[in-house]
């Protein structure tokens, strides 16, 4: 995978959280913590309102975020669906809410998390692989390690990695299960 830079805002941050770890080592587990929310966006660290926020200012803020947009504009050339996952919450809303602004009224980006209801769950999963062509499930890995099987998509984009690589492959596995019949990608 291509590293990419972080924005000017996310630089700025990623410098104060740093010199918060030098200064207070007691700090250092918080700050990594930050560190990790900052490289998905620099709202997460910030209390700022999502909704009142502009999504081209979102998107320009997280060169992650952009990434993300230009390989799900590859995918919905394609007609295909695709399931990304987070564990954070509020970059899950971030998600969404750039998806369904960027992709148009057409598409609904699904989150399923540890707050979405069981049979909640089912029925987005459901609504997911009967939607024809181009389509979006957004996934905390812990829901995704519940036995799902989502194989409608054969995309996965990690856009929040884990620091267990075995959580990470047990998500992935969502759409490997038996009655996939595409090919798989992993961003």
């Amino acid at each position: 995978p291509k590293a990419l830079p972080l924005s000017p805002r996310q630089l700025s941050l990623y410098s104060r959280y740093v010199r918060i770890a030098a200064d207070e080592p007691r700090q250092t587990l918080g700050v990594l913590i930050s560190l990790l929310m900052l490289s998905d966006h620099p709202a997460l660290v910030s209390r700022s309102e999502l909704t009142m926020r502009n999504v081209n200012d979102l998107i320009e803020e997280s060169p992650k975020l952009s990434q993300t947009i230009e390989w799900l504009r590859d995918i919905q050339k394609k007609g295909e669906k695709v399931l990304i996952f987070t564990r954070l919450k509020r970059m899950q809303m971030i998600l969404q809410l750039t998806i369904e602004d960027q992709f148009g009224s057409g598409i609904v980006a699904g989150i399923l998390n540890g707050d979405t209801p069981v049979a909640g769950r089912k029925k987005k999963i459901q609504h997911f692989e009967r939607t024809e062509g181009f389509s979006v499930l957004i996934l905390s890995p812990d829901v995704a390690g519940m036995g799902l099987n989502i194989v409608a998509a054969n995309h996965v984009i990690h856009y929040t990695r884990l620091w267990n690589p075995a959580k990470e492959s047990q998500a992935t596995d969502r759409v490997y299960r038996i009655g996939q019949t595409k090919d798989v990608t992993v961003y």
